[in-house]
């Protein structure tokens, strides 16, 4: 068995390796790989939503896990939101997607502290990748 933490919000015993995803995007094919990623690896899919307000609702209600941030989405300035969300939701794994990433998005993210990038359209491969390069708060 491997390495296990307690989660002191909800008093449970959680396995290290398990994670919790929220998908932040309208574009569908990118939030079924990612769901099909996180059930075919025993995580918990929270949800997916096209709207923000949704989105974060997910976020401040289960605490931890990962946030896919879709870049190209229509009225959301990602980068604001990356840094509330690692001020606000420090426990939030930031992942951001874009179909064509710029440098100084990718700059910005990285100053911003995201934990990985992804390119749409998106693969299997390519999530399970950025998934195994975060590392779990201790």
């Amino acid at each position: 068995m491997g390495a296990q933490e307690f989660d002191f919000a909800t008093g449970k015993v959680v396995n290290s390796g398990f994670r919790q995803i929220v998908v932040l995007s309208g574009c569908e094919p990118s939030c079924e790989f990612i769901e099909q990623y996180a059930r075919g690896n025993r995580h918990k899919f929270l949800g997916k939503s096209a709207d923000l307000r949704q989105a974060l609702e997910l976020v401040r209600k289960f605490k931890q896990g990962v946030f896919f941030l879709d870049a190209d989405s229509d009225g959301v300035d990602v980068l604001p939101l990356v840094k509330v969300l690692a001020e606000k939701a420090p426990a939030f794994h930031v992942i951001l997607m874009s179909q064509a990433p710029t440098k100084e998005l990718l700059s910005q993210g990285k100053a911003a502290r995201v934990a990985g990038f992804l390119v749409k359209p998106l693969s299997i491969d390519a999530i399970e990748k950025v998934m195994e390069r975060i590392k779990t708060p201790t």
